[in-house]
């Protein structure tokens, strides 16, 4: 992709105006003149050349490993932290979100194409943030033959540190529901494009809420996937001390903070939210039940995930002057009853 980070630092090139230190590996491998008579003769030239796969500027990988488990594998990113790229690819949509007004439709132009644009921009946001939860559970992968010049583990848990730091940037970018929030003269704005097919349908209601709560309900399975949940428990059993990655209780416990927060604070939960709760409550159930193919301790922390929402929601009983929010967390504490009963 082009550049983002250019976008605030004046002077900074949109695109690479050179090649990097990876094509001049890949041609030195694949052109430079041996003095062999035969392909066996060039092997141990050739190994020597692939033996520099440390270097910096030299650790790639292949497609079929992108989009996996190590999130340093992936396409269409830039820089040696993907981190902070998908950090400030999430800072640039939200601008782009609150400028659209200000930028489309031109005068004397219709607003199907505005209509598109924050369509666009509200499902990117959820593939950005795909991107940060492959840190949660993740591994890294490296291909080393033995004797290799700096010679790394082939495959190693993420710290504890790297994939607390995507839980953290997905409580800010992701399940803060302030990070959603589409300004309200935008719903007047919304438009088919009359010489659409495809949109001949849509004028009909443009129901962006339902949009955003399908994108929030996605990205919150995905994070208890069974692959994620098995990974994370296997990522635990290879390392010497706890400390050392993510475990199941740190999940749970950041997701079920994140999602309900502090009931005390909040007078009411908005209907975007209740969703959200709606759907973390569901995972926990399907969890705890053995509905679902998990690790077994998975269902042991989604128990006491449930014994401790309903002890927060007993507390926060009758608080609420919000209609909505009174009879949601009644019925939220009624599933969790009916779930730990069974």
């Amino acid at each position: 992709p082009f550049n983002i980070f250019a976008l605030s630092h004046p002077g900074v090139d949109y695109f690479t105006t050179t090649i990097g230190p990876y094509d001049y590996w890949a041609i030195e491998y694949g052109y430079k003149p041996i003095e062999a008579r035969t392909p066996e003769e060039e092997l141990p030239e050739l190994r020597r050349i692939a033996a520099r796969c440390n270097e910096p500027g030299l650790a790639y990988q292949s497609d079929e490993l992108a989009d996996l488990y190590d999130p340093s594998i992936v396409r269409y990113d830039l820089g040696r932290d993907p981190l902070t790229y998908w950090e400030e690819v999430l800072a640039v949509n939200r601008r782009l979100i609150h400028r659209l007004g200000s930028r489309a439709p031109a005068r004397g132009e219709d607003y199907s194409e505005f209509t598109r644009s924050l369509y666009a921009l509200i499902q990117a946001r959820g593939d950005y943030t795909r991107q940060i939860i492959r840190y949660v559970g993740g591994l890294r992968a490296r291909r080393n033959d033995r004797g290799d010049r700096g010679e790394l583990p082939q495959l190693v848990p993420l710290t504890a540190g790297e994939q607390q730091r995507a839980l953290g940037l997905l409580d800010t970018h992701f399940f803060a529901e302030s990070e959603w929030t589409i300004p309200r003269e935008y719903f007047g704005h919304l438009a088919a494009d009359p010489f659409a097919l495809e949109d001949a349908q849509a004028e009909k209601a443009f129901p962006i809420r339902d949009e955003v709560v399908k994108i929030r309900q996605k990205v919150l399975r995905s994070l208890f996937s069974s692959e994620r949940l098995s990974r994370i428990v296997n990522n635990e059993y290879k390392v010497a001390r706890p400390s050392e990655t993510l475990t199941l209780m740190q999940l749970f416990t950041s997701v079920r903070q994140s999602v309900w927060g502090e009931f005390s604070l909040l007078p009411s939960v908005t209907g975007v939210q209740r969703e959200l709760q709606r759907a973390h409550l569901d995972l926990l159930i399907s969890l705890s039940d053995g509905s679902t193919a998990v690790p077994g301790d998975a269902g042991l922390l989604a128990r006491q995930q449930l014994r401790e929402l309903s002890a927060k929601i007993i507390a926060m009983k009758g608080k609420s002057q919000d209609v909505y929010t009174r009879l949601h967390l009644k019925e939220s504490l009624n599933r969790i009853k009916s779930a730990l009963a069974n």
